[in-house]
C-alpha cells in the first residue's frame, strides 16, 4: 500500500536556506553555482516526488541516477510539461543548470565574471530587480525568487 508523506511545504525550511544564502557571500564562484543548483534541484525533486503515488520502490527506480528522472534536466522538463512550473521558471532553471554544468565540468578557475557565465546570468529573469546585475548575486537572487515558487507548487 502506498503511504502518504507530510506536505513538502511543512518539511522545507526556508529559514535554513536564508541563512545559507548569507553564508554564500564567502564562497567561491564555483561553490555558489554548485550549492545553489543543488538546493534548487533538491526542491524540484521533492516537489515532483510529493505529487506522485507514494510507492518508494518505483520512485527510487525513477529518480536513481540512471533512471528516467535521474537528471536535473529531466526533472526540469517533466515539471514544466505537467504544468508544475511556468515557462519563465523553466527557462530560469535551464539557465541555472547550464551555469552549474559550466562550473562542474571544467578544471579552469571559472568565475561569474567570465564572459560565458556572465552572458548566461543575463538570461535569468529577475522579477522586480532593476538596474545592472552582478552575475553571482543574480544567481543567488534567482534562487531566492524561485524557492517560494517551487514550494508553492506543492501546497
Amino acid at each position: 500500500m502506498a503511504k502518504l508523506k507530510k506536505p513538502y511545504h511543512e518539511s522545507f525550511h526556508f529559514q535554513e536556506v536564508s541563512k545559507m544564502i548569507v553564508k554564500l557571500k564567502d564562497e567561491s564562484d564555483r561553490a555558489v553555482a554548485l550549492i545553489v543548483t543543488a538546493w534548487v534541484d533538491d526542491a524540484l525533486t521533492e516537489m515532483l516526488k510529493r505529487k506522485l503515488v507514494q510507492d518508494d520502490k518505483v520512485i527510487d527506480d525513477m529518480f536513481r541516477h540512471i533512471g528516467p528522472l535521474g537528471t536535473f534536466s529531466s526533472r526540469i522538463g517533466l515539471a514544466y510539461l505537467v504544468g508544475r512550473i511556468s515557462k519563465t521558471v523553466y527557462e530560469n532553471l535551464e539557465t541555472i543548470r547550464k551555469i552549474r554544468n559550466d562550473f562542474a565540468h571544467t578544471r579552469d578557475d571559472l568565475q561569474f565574471s567570465c564572459q560565458g557565465i556572465s552572458d548566461r546570468c543575463k538570461n535569468l529573469y529577475l522579477k522586480g530587480l532593476k538596474g545592472p546585475m552582478v552575475p553571482q548575486p543574480s544567481l543567488i537572487h534567482v534562487m531566492h525568487l524561485l524557492r517560494p515558487a517551487l514550494a508553492s507548487l506543492v501546497l
